[in-house]
């Protein structure tokens, strides 16, 4: 028989540059990026993290035939965004005037300059995107011909934009520029953007959740920063931002960040990831709104959402799934 699969890739890459793919970075399904940092700490960023496959793809049974995709699909890696750099720069100002450095952990911090960008991808993003192009062709190459090309469409911001572009360029390179889909839509987040969730009067806010649990995991963390760094005078948010830098300058260098020697000796995962958890769940998540009052758009833009595999666990018990946000991009052939 023939079955209609609504196929869904909803990737969670929260991170961000120059927009020309890296040959040398290879993905696959059943693999995880090498960055010098474990696959247990990469998972912990949440939001930050890079895109790790669930598990190896299946193929329909066979006596199933898929004759349509759609693919939802989160931008790559990036830097922080404006508003987390300003909080980041403030944090690293606060360290460096310290007088001086009581604590081995911290002695980087006497040379060490801060340089990411904000909002952009980072080159290790482009080949995110790009590498997802090229296994959507792989994947599904007999949905394919010069008639039926993926249909492209994108939120407006440089990111997102650029991140649908390296998708159909790694999907050309994939059919040996046979065929060369284009993104064909832009829409812009300031109208009726059903790719963005900003665009929902019912959205949620984290803020006293997340709030609540940096007053109950950072304070010894700040407490030991503090201590190894006399007159930094650091906050719980300080330190927050301070570990966030271990995902950031990690997907930007493509190398490991000295900030996580701070994140692991601080045993900053559980918490860190926890943290992620909370921010989407509540802010854009199911204990919020259901999934079509997030869209706020039509059936053929929140079906694909359903088959989200995030839990319903329940807050204070644990959130184990993965943090989410709503797609950027969105292709369909």
């Amino acid at each position: 028989m023939i079955c209609s699969v609504f196929a869904t890739v909803l990737f969670v890459w929260y991170a961000y540059a120059t927009l020309v793919p890296r040959d040398h970075l290879v993905f696959s399904e059943a693999s995880s990026p090498s960055l010098g940092v474990s696959r247990g700490v990469q998972l912990s960023w949440a939001m930050y993290s890079p895109y790790f496959p669930a598990g190896v793809y299946r193929p329909p049974p066979a006596n199933c035939k898929i004759n349509q995709v759609h693919i939802l699909q989160r931008h790559g890696a990036r830097y922080p965004t404006s508003g987390a750099a300003t909080r980041i720069e403030a944090a690293i100002a606060k360290l460096k005037a310290a007088n001086g450095y009581t604590d081995p952990l911290l002695a980087f911090v006497d040379k060490y300059t801060y340089s990411l960008g904000h909002d952009d991808l980072v080159p290790f993003g482009a080949t995110q995107s790009f590498s997802a192009g090229r296994e959507a062709f792989q994947r599904y190459p007999s949905l394919i011909s010069e008639r039926q090309l993926p249909f492209v469409r994108a939120s407006s911001s440089d990111r997102v934009v650029a991140s649908a572009n390296n998708w159909t360029a790694g999907f050309a390179a994939a059919s040996g520029f046979q065929f060369k889909p284009v993104l064909s839509v832009v829409l812009s987040e300031t109208g009726n953007d059903t790719l963005d969730d900003n665009m929902c009067p019912s959205a949620g806010d984290s803020s006293p959740q997340t709030d609540q649990w940096l007053a109950t995991f950072a304070p010894p963390m700040t407490a030991r920063l503090n201590a190894g760094a006399p007159g930094a005078n650091l906050t719980d948010t300080d330190t927050y931002n301070l570990l966030s830098l271990c995902a950031f300058e990690t997907v930007a260098t493509e190398k490991r960040s000295h900030f996580c020697d701070i994140y692991e000796e601080l045993k900053a995962e559980a918490a860190f990831s926890y943290n992620g958890d909370l921010d989407k769940y509540y802010g854009t998540g199911y204990v919020e709104i259901s999934l079509t009052n997030t869209l706020c758009g039509s059936s053929a833009d929140v079906l694909p959402l359903q088959v989200r595999t995030a839990s319903r666990a329940s807050p204070g018990r644990g959130l184990r799934q993965r943090a989410y946000r709503s797609p950027d991009f969105h292709a369909g052939f």
